[in-house]
């Protein structure tokens, strides 16, 4: 019998009638023999159902027919019945198999087809692969090898899947066919795979510091056995081995996938595939680089080529507010800079002299970054002297909307220069517009923003942020960039955000000016009415006794007046209560538990001037200083003895040896109040001096902070403060950040034993930063060249992590001969 017939002969069966007695008496029958005898325990129950149904059965006996039916399916069946439930599940119609069409046939065939496709992939992607070497051994110093123990020296090529491994002391920089270099540490091992997608990087073992070139397509990739990191081009570390593996970020962003972990890790995050590489950082992960010690001293001539940079001849300060004449409708911002055509030449010149006088830089200098950097100076020493004594950044809500962007560049053009200027630009960078007219030139991303720009060139110009750019220009203009915030804000201005107490921040000015030989930074915001919230908790400017404490070898100092703390402590409570509405609540709750009002005890009892400083670099700890002005000492006393006893009460059992211990000590004649943790060597002393609490945890660095406001040598008296102290900054400002960055280098340098790094402490300009309080607006200013500020944070960062990773080796030593 064919299938066919077969299945027409079962569906006759199927829809054959019954009798609804006869199927009721089988159904029956079949639950006889299903159920058997009733038990007398069922009878016994279901002669209570009626009773159960009416709820007057006592609690006892329900809570066994609670638990009688929760087993007997019989009498649960009765007792739906009893309450009227359906006792028969009407199933589906098993559906008749029918046979497949043709196209089924087909849709089969295909799907097996690409099943087959995709579980082949990864074959088909490696043979779309480009031919030739998979990379190039660029650098190596020490033992290389193959796979076999033939040495392997620079130059060398490897094919696809060609192991190469470094030998113990040994390090390896491989340069592979993308463009992306590998740096290889001792005892490691690896090959490449390439592929259609992009080249994979296995790691066996070892470490690997990779500078991913720019994918044109698809990703790179480091692999080992529990981790991959997927890049299109930034700097990374990859470290396996036996505890797990471990990648690090140095630049850029890399995508991670472990085993429970799959995150884009940013610059200075890291991820361990186990639990016990936690411990790591990113400094130890990149520390073996052999490449540390070239940053140095890259660094080092960086720092003397800026410094030389700085001292050329600046453009004289614009007074005219030229540009903004031109400027369109809907300005969001707006920078302008002097026509700095000169300057670079000579920049270039000098670059060009450090490269003769040092290797090192003359590497950098010459590679393709260098020659790249080249290649801008002379496009723009092209253009730059047929073009007016100021050059415009425009940015400006464009005609599709509110998320339209447009930016441009624009500069007078001199006089019967315009056909000139044309063919400047013309190989300038592919794919740039601009448009020049009689007066000026328009540079733009495309050529609809480029006719959008030069169709409303001068709408813009009656606006009220054209007329406060053109304020500024009335006491000399050198770089500037002006935000339009409200423009930022878009519509919904007043809306500001509780931050800002309702008053809507209106326009940010950042200015760099020259004068008298010496350059000053100003950042300005423009509030629309006073200020309210937290911008208004900076105090308008005021003298200050609490900086009288900081000596002037002083390190780091921050010293600053405030409104009253206890109106602060209110608007905070408020705004969080806003953000939160079980704040206040769960503040209640700490309060209690502490025994304290914060607002009361803590912040009534302190006033609006306080200064902090670090005044050595000692480690682990280095020696720091605080005051603050006190309105209520004993209160203050009163609330840390409090906050002492809430800390001893909730410490567990296990812990009760390491309780606070509060005490005083009189110490040359003056009462220090004292806590210490019991068998910790550290302790916090504070005392009280003319109305400013001044502690420390080194009693010696508090009694120096006393002896400097006796009349001692104080840092704001200093001839370095005020030489780098703003001409706008006042009388009194409101507060300052001071940097000793030679200072801070030296002490940070005491541990790391390397020359370049040394030199750089040597020839670094503190920072000071100072901030004013106005009714409108807030005001910060420094003497701080710009681009040493960005060096400075460059070189501070990196010498504190070169000294942590040589502290946290010394300890891990220490610890291991423990």
């Amino acid at each position: 019998m064919s299938e066919e017939r077969l299945d027409q002969a079962l569906e006759a069966l199927r829809n054959e009638p019954v009798p609804t007695g006869e199927m009721a008496a089988a159904q029956e029958r079949v639950l006889r023999k299903l159920m058997g005898q009733v038990p007398s325990l069922c009878m016994e129950f279901q002669a209570e159902l009626p009773a159960y149904l009416r709820g007057e059965l006592a609690e006892n006996r329900r809570a066994l027919m609670d638990d009688h039916l929760g087993r007997c399916a019989e009498c649960r069946r009765i007792y739906a019945e009893a309450k009227g439930e359906r006792k028969v599940v009407v199933l589906p119609a098993v559906a008749v198999r029918k046979p497949r069409p043709v196209w089924q046939r087909w849709a089969l065939a295909a799907s097996i087809g690409l099943v087959a496709l995709y579980t082949g992939r990864d074959r088909i992607d490696g043979l779309l692969a480009p031919s030739g070497p998979r990379a190039t051994l660029e650098r190596a110093s020490g033992q290389v090898y193959g796979l076999t123990d033939t040495a392997m020296g620079a130059g060398a090529t490897l094919a696809d899947g060609q192991i190469v491994r470094t030998g113990a002391g040994s390090h390896a920089v491989l340069r592979l066919a993308d463009g992306s270099a590998v740096e290889m540490n001792e005892r490691s091992q690896l090959f490449v795979h390439a592929a259609w997608s992009g080249a994979t990087v296995q790691l066996d073992r070892g470490d690997v510091i990779v500078q991913a070139a720019k994918q044109r397509r698809g990703h790179l990739k480091v692999r080992t056995r529990d981790s991959e990191a997927s890049v299109k081009g930034t700097v990374f570390a990859v470290s396996t081995g036996m505890n797990g593996s471990v990648v690090a970020v140095v630049e850029g962003a890399v995508e991670v996938d472990q085993p429970n972990f799959n995150k884009t890790l940013k610059p200075g995050e890291i991820a361990g595939s186990t639990s016990a590489l936690s411990g790591v950082t990113a400094q130890e992960a990149v520390a073996w680089s052999a490449e540390k010690e070239k940053y140095f001293a890259l660094l080092a001539e960086f720092s003397k080529l800026e410094k030389q940079i700085a001292a050329l001849p600046t453009p004289a300060m614009r007074t005219q507010a030229k540009l903004v004449a031109y400027l369109p409708s809907n300005v969001m911002a707006f920078g302008a800079a002097p026509n700095i055509s000169g300057t670079l030449e000579e920049a270039e010149r000098l670059a060009e002299q450090r490269a003769e006088q040092n290797a090192t830089f003359a590497e950098w200098w010459k590679s393709d970054k260098g020659q790249k950097v080249r290649e801008m100076l002379g496009k723009v020493e092209a253009v730059m002297p047929l073009l007016g004594d100021e050059i415009g950044f425009v940015l400006a809500q464009g005609p599709a909307g509110e998320h339209d962007r447009v930016a441009f560049v624009i500069a007078e053009v001199n006089t019967g220069q315009q056909a000139a200027v044309r063919k400047a630009l013309a190989p300038m960078v592919e794919g740039v517009n601009f448009g020049v007219n009689d007066k000026v030139v328009v540079i733009t991303d495309n050529q609809a923003h480029l006719l959008w720009a030069m169709g409303q060139l001068g709408q813009g110009a009656t606006s009220a942020f054209a007329a406060e750019v053109a304020q500024h220009y009335q006491r000399g203009v050198g770089w500037m960039l002006g935000l339009n915030a409200q423009a930022f804000q878009m519509s919904s201005t007043e809306k500001a955000g509780a931050l800002t107490g309702g008053v809507p921040l209106k326009t940010v000015f950042f200015e760099l000016r020259s004068k008298d030989g010496s350059q000053e930074n100003e950042a300005t915001l423009n509030f629309a009415g006073a200020r309210a919230g937290i911008a208004s908790w900076l105090a308008p400017a005021g003298a200050s006794g609490a900086s009288e404490y900081i000596t002037s070898d002083a390190l780091m100092a921050f010293s600053g007046s405030t409104k009253e703390p206890s109106q602060m402590f209110t608007e905070i409570t408020n705004l969080m209560g806003t953000m939160d509405d079980k704040f206040k609540t769960h503040l209640d709750e700490a309060q209690a538990k502490l025994g304290i009002d914060i607002g009361k005890d803590l912040a009534s009892a302190l006033g609006t001037d306080f200064a902090v400083a670090i005044e050595n670099a000692s480690l682990p700890i280095p020696g720091w200083i605080a005051a603050a002005e006190v309105y209520k000492p004993g209160t203050l006393d009163g609330t840390i003895a409090k906050l002492v006893d809430a800390h001893n009460a909730e410490l567990p059992a296990e812990y009760q040896s390491r309780k606070l211990v509060m005490g005083q000590q009189t110490i040359e004649g003056r009462l220090w109040m004292t806590i210490k943790a019991a068998g910790a060597p550290m302790t916090l002393y504070w005392t009280y001096d003319r109305g400013y609490v001044v502690m420390s945890t080194d009693l010696g660095v508090a009694q120096r902070a006393l002896k400097t406001r006796d009349g001692g040598f104080a840092l704001t008296r200093s001839a370095k403060f005020v030489q780098y102290m703003p001409a706008s900054a006042g009388v009194h400002p409101s507060g300052f950040l001071w940097l000793n960055m030679k200072g801070a280098l030296e002490g940070l340098t005491a541990v790391v034993s390397n020359d370049a790094l040394k030199s750089i402490a040597q020839d670094r300009d503190p920072i000071l930063v100072v901030v004013s309080g106005e009714t409108e607006r807030i005001r910060v200013a420094s003497r701080t060249r710009l681009t040493s500020l960005i060096l400075d944070g460059m070189l501070a960062g990196t010498a504190a992590d070169a000294s942590s990773m040589k502290l946290n080796r010394k300890i891990q030593k220490n610890a291991a001969s423990n």
